[in-house]
């Protein structure tokens, strides 16, 4: 039973890893895709196929195929996580490098505690208001550094898209906590997929009607392992890691993710690191590591000593 255990874990983590591998190399091949596929239609290829991939997952694994009572809701997710982030984190793709846009995006946990202290009224530790501080200059050395050195205001527009991105993903997340607490989470996140995927469509329709796609199998591949394997698979993947993981280990991992991506952009494009990529990328790191993982921390403490207390009472 020792070693059956000790096997669960073990393909765990190489689930853990692959998601973590897959994320990270997609961000590059999605900068490679965009030379062929505008933006918005790549968004809504990749959501299409994602979508499609969810719903065999429900199917597969037997959960709950509609969201019941919660579609309004769902719609209002899906438009915040799937179309709002990733219409504005394509669009600013076009303009900034790979390393730049995955090391602003995963500023989200930032955001979220943000909005949660807004929101939720959740409490913000001082550890976690030192993060913040911190991430603060990360970001700053980023977006300032290119404002003062860069004449180029595309790279600025790229870089607040994707921060917008991040507030938006931050946000969603907060939604999320606040109205799909006791909800199956592969049903909703299936459908907030397809709500998101519709709202993308739409988009495109109106921004890139007369944009072609130049077609290649380079380009079909790209789409099909951005919706198979970073939609669907790492998605799936995700949810059965928080079942699996503490929170403490799922949240660090997300911090290899920028750090992988920046070591991709350099093998497979030459892309080199930049005085600001390689401030930002500590001070951002480090920041979100004190806001989100300690945080985690604390939380599964609390709960430890509020079951300490319960059984202290019973007896």
């Amino acid at each position: 039973m020792h070693i059956t255990k000790k096997r669960s874990q073990f393909i765990t983590y190489l689930l853990l890893l692959s998601i973590i591998l897959s994320w990270s190399y997609g961000w590059v091949i999605t900068k490679i895709g965009l030379e062929s596929i505008p933006p918005f239609k790549f968004a809504a290829l990749r959501f299409f196929i994602g979508s499609l991939c969810m719903l065999l997952v429900l199917l597969i694994f037997r959960a709950p195929l509609f969201p019941k009572g919660l579609w309004f809701k769902t719609i209002i997710l899906g438009l915040l996580q799937t179309t709002s982030v990733f219409l504005l984190v394509l669009y600013g793709m076009m303009f900034i490098n790979v390393g730049q846009a995955s090391i602003i995006i995963y500023s989200m946990p930032i955001w979220s505690a943000i909005i949660g202290y807004l929101v939720l009224k959740e409490k913000i530790s001082s550890r976690q208001v030192i993060g913040l501080g911190i991430s603060l200059i990360g970001l700053i050395s980023i977006l300032g550094l290119d404002l003062i050195l860069s004449s180029n205001w595309n790279v600025i527009l790229g870089e607040f898209l994707l921060m917008l991105g991040a507030i938006s993903w931050g946000a969603s997340n907060i939604y999320m906590k606040k109205n799909f607490t006791s909800s199956n989470k592969l049903t909703i996140s299936a459908w907030q997929m397809i709500f998101g995927t519709i709202g993308i469509s739409i988009a495109s329709l109106i921004m890139e009607f007369h944009k072609p796609i130049n077609w290649s199998t380079e380009a079909l591949l790209i789409v099909l392992f951005t919706g198979i394997i970073a939609s669907a698979y790492c998605f799936t993947g995700w949810y059965f890691i928080l079942s699996k993981v503490n929170t403490t280990v799922a949240s660090a991992s997300l911090l290899f993710i920028p750090l992988l991506s920046i070591l991709f952009e350099w093998m497979i494009l030459g892309k080199h690191l930049t005085v600001s990529t390689l401030v930002s990328v500590i001070f951002i790191t480090i920041g979100v590591y004190l806001v989100s993982v300690k945080h985690a921390t604390q939380t599964r403490q609390k709960k430890k000593t509020e079951l300490s207390l319960e059984k202290t009472n019973d007896v």
